[in-house]
């Protein structure tokens, strides 16, 4: 009888001493490198770190974890999985090409958040900085032959332009090229196919016809690339900028004027 109530005191003595002690989880070591709060406030603050992250077999690790493949996203999204793997950029990762976007790449790693949220890296007015990550970098462009510039000329379009000064409603770059499903443009069924333009502006701009093919949409406004784009600018902003200079004289002449006759008038009548 002794025995059993010695072991219930020691029993309760450990319970007393573990109280209030959990047992080690990520945010013990990863604190000073994710921001919790913008995780628990994700999309993803119900999974678990090794939801994601499987190789992660005990706490705590001395590998770091493998940065998580499509495939282990595919198994919440596999429709969305499924169109990356036929994209042109899920094609590039298959060939071994690590530069090839993936998943996080575009949506972030921790802090997923929907792309109605203005914090998520793929809301409309975050989605080109996001691309130009890739897109507007020379040595991607020069290594795997892809056309340059594609961030900065689409800023200087006029569907560029509007989202920069707020607009919700201007085509981005995922409204011509798709978003999971994004296709070469020598693909016959991409969305930019000079066969599908039509159909894909029409979205936006329901009397779209083939002439819509005459002009470029990355427009380089260079003497090489564009000579006739590179003098209208050229023109306009020498026209533009003497205009303006030409209203400031003359203003500034009209406020001279009025300056004299006001106060020339008002040391006559003091001299009278």
């Amino acid at each position: 009888m002794r025995l059993l109530t010695l072991s219930g005191v020691l029993v309760v003595l450990l319970s007393a001493l573990t109280a209030g002690q959990t047992p080690p989880d990520c945010w013990d070591c990863h604190r000073d490198k994710l921001d919790r709060a913008a995780f628990e406030s994700s999309v993803h603050n119900d999974l678990a770190c090794t939801d994601c992250h499987s190789d992660v077999r005990s706490v705590p690790h001395e590998q770091r974890p493998r940065r998580p493949s499509p495939q282990v996203c595919a198994g919440c999204h596999p429709s969305q999985a499924s169109e990356y793997q036929q994209s042109i950029h899920g094609r590039a990762r298959a060939q071994g090409i690590s530069e090839a976007a993936h998943c996080a790449d575009c949506h972030s790693a921790h802090t997923v958040f929907s792309k109605a949220d203005p914090r998520s890296s793929v809301f409309v007015r975050n989605l080109p900085q996001t691309c130009g990550r890739c897109h507007e970098n020379s040595g991607i462009s020069e290594r795997f032959g892809i056309a340059p510039r594609r961030y900065s000329t689409y800023l200087e379009s006029y569907h560029g332009i509007s989202v920069k000064y707020g607009s919700l409603i201007a085509a981005n770059c995922s409204s011509c090229h798709g978003s999971h499903l994004i296709l070469a443009a020598s693909d016959p069924n991409s969305s930019i196919h000079p066969q599908n333009l039509p159909k894909t502006c029409g979205q936006c701009h329901p009397n779209a016809r083939e002439n819509i093919l005459k002009g470029a949409v990355h427009v380089e406004a260079t003497p090489n690339v564009s000579p006739g784009v590179y003098a209208v600018r050229v023109f306009y902003t020498v026209f533009i900028g003497a205009l303006l200079g030409f209203f400031l004289l003359h203003i500034s002449l009209d406020v001279i004027r009025w300056l004299r006759r006001r106060y020339g008038q008002g040391t006559d009548q003091r001299t009278e």
